[in-house]
């Protein structure tokens, strides 16, 4: 795969972080891939939810990509997604990649905790972020097996 394929790839991949995969009913994440397209055309991937060619961008990105787990947002504002990768055939490939969400929109009641906290707080003062984003990240990554959640 060429450099720019594989941009295009994380570039996706950082996009579809910001998904909302959780099921508040089932207490689960999101793994089905009819809802899976409607979380990323909900969320905005690609930017316009009313856009036929994003639809077909989120169906295209279903078929290349499984979801796994999701962290959903922490109080600290963590939120993280795990993707597998399909073959052609849509068989898992057991190549996964862990992606991190960014910060959330400023003007949310969640952002504002978020940027004060984590965004000015820590990183602006001290230019890392100290705890919580690096605590869930690192809890959520070394137990992949168990897929646990942070509460």
């Amino acid at each position: 795969m060429s450099t720019i394929q594989d941009l295009f790839q994380q570039a996706q991949l950082t996009e579809a972080a910001y998904a909302n995969f959780w099921n508040t009913t089932t207490n689960s994440t999101i793994t089905d891939p009819e809802l899976v397209t409607a979380a990323l055309i909900a969320s905005g991937f690609s930017s316009d939810p009313n856009n036929p060619a994003q639809s077909a961008q989120a169906t295209a990105f279903v078929t290349q990509w499984r979801v796994v787990d999701q962290q959903p947002n922490t109080a600290s504002g963590f939120s993280a997604t795990v993707f597998e990768k399909l073959d052609a055939s849509g068989t898992g490939t057991g190549q996964y990649t862990f992606a991190v969400r960014g910060s959330e929109n400023f003007w949310s009641v969640g952002g504002i905790i978020d940027w004060f906290s984590a965004d000015f707080g820590q990183i602006g003062r001290l230019g890392v972020e100290l705890h919580h984003r690096l605590t869930h990240s690192l809890h959520f990554v070394m137990n992949h097996q168990k897929l646990t959640r942070i509460e």
